[in-house]
Order: structure tokens, then C-alpha cells, then sequence
């Protein structure tokens, strides 16, 4: 397994074997692309009375999705908050995606949990965000976010991910889990 630099990066967007619709050539980094935030995000509804989450039968009532139309996105101290992305990645099944928050983020108060981008996903990236700071933090859509460390793997995957998340366009709730 090796990690893609810029130039490795290039070469694959020029080539058709990574596509990434809707990426700014500025966000590919020394060693990933920086990916923007979109304006669409889902907090959890603060009126739902569950006062457990069942990671076997996620209910969408927990959640509201929001549209950000004052420039404006506040996460509030010890909130939990799902992002996409606004880019579209396409992963061949011989590249896979290692999500991080960008460091200049994570510095306000901002963590994500470790994610994993599997071969031959499509869509938009949804990632779960927590503010660990004891004051609100303000993202606005179109920040660059999330940094993705694309990796060859040994060989290619003989079964490409194909699962329930596969071209999500928007930020997609939890589905039933099949644990």
C-alpha cells in the first residue's frame, strides 16, 4: 500500500482512473485532496425524546437536514453534526480513501471519527463531525473541510464496495444497519 501524491493524484484524474467531479485542481494537495462542505448538513432533532441511539434500527426522526442560507454553519459546543461533500469521488477498486478533518478545522474544536473511503465507492462523502469544544465553532459552505489521503492497495479488490451508501449525492442519513 502506498500513498498518492500530488503528482500521482494528477496523473489518475488525467487518465480516468480517479475521477473527482467537481474538484477545484487548487485542492489537491501534496498528498490528498481537500474537499468543500456543502450547504446541506443534518443535526439531530432536538425535539426526538429517544434518549438512546440503536445502531440496528436507525430512526430518521432523530435527524433534521438544514440548508445553510445565512453563510453561516454553527456547530454548538458538544454537537454532533453530519457533513458532505460538495465533490464527487468516483474510486477505482485499487484505491482507497483514508477522511480527515483538515488540521486548520480540527485546531477550533472539530473531530471526526477515523473514516474510511472503500474501492470502488461513488458519491458524495458524508462524515460525522463532533464539536469537543466548549464554544460553537462557524464553518461556511464551500470551506475546504476534509482531507482525503488516497492510497493504491496491493491489488486491486476483486468485489468494489457496492453498498448502501453508494451515489449519495447529498449527506445521507444512517441507513438500517445490516451488523
Amino acid at each position: 500500500m502506498s500513498v498518492l501524491s500530488n503528482v500521482d493524484i494528477r496523473e489518475c484524474l488525467e487518465f480516468g482512473s480517479l475521477r473527482v467531479h467537481g474538484l477545484n485542481k487548487d485542492t489537491i494537495r501534496e498528498n490528498g485532496l481537500d474537499l468543500t462542505i456543502s450547504k446541506i448538513y443534518v443535526k439531530e432533532n432536538p425535539d426526538y425524546d429517544n434518549s438512546y441511539v440503536d445502531i440496528h434500527d436507525q430512526d430518521p426522526k432523530r435527524f433534521r437536514k438544514e440548508t445553510c442560507t445565512s453563510g453561516n454553519i454553527i456547530i454548538f459546543s458538544h454537537e454532533f453534526v453530519l457533513f458532505s461533500t460538495n465533490e464527487i469521488i468516483e474510486l477505482p477498486s485499487d484505491i482507497i480513501g483514508f477522511c480527515a478533518i483538515r488540521s486548520t478545522i480540527a485546531r477550533s474544536g472539530l473531530f471526526a471519527p477515523s473514516t474510511i473511503v472503500d474501492a470502488g465507492f461513488c458519491g458524495a462523502l458524508t462524515i460525522e463531525v463532533f464539536n469537543a469544544s466548549n464554544r460553537n465553532v462557524i464553518l461556511h459552505p464551500m470551506d475546504r473541510f476534509l482531507h482525503v489521503i488516497l492510497s493504491y492497495t496491493k491489488t486491486p479488490c476483486d468485489a468494489p464496495y457496492s453498498g448502501l451508501y453508494q451515489n449519495q449525492k447529498i449527506v445521507t442519513l444512517p441507513k438500517k444497519s445490516i451488523l
